[in-house]
């Protein structure tokens, strides 16, 4: 079972990485920046620091982004 933190993470990945759609792989430096800014964040005091958690937001928008363009290719 994924830990219900990991799971936000992983969706927050998914949502950031969306503009994929529109704007092609330079979307991935969304969720690269949305997880490891949170994990900064965090560090600042603002909560529990985790690189487990940036490192699945940035693979969850990884895969999306990827999910993403080879839809676009394929479908045109």
């Amino acid at each position: 079972m994924i830990a219900k933190d990991k799971q936000l993470h992983i969706a927050a990945g998914i949502i950031l990485a969306l503009p994929a759609i529109w704007i092609g792989w330079i979307a991935f430096m969304l969720p690269l920046v949305g997880g490891i800014g949170k994990e900064v964040w965090d560090a600042q005091g603002n909560g529990t620091p985790d690189k487990y958690d940036a490192l699945a937001t940035v693979l969850a928008g990884l895969v999306t982004v990827v999910l993403i363009m080879i839809g676009r290719n394929y479908y045109g």
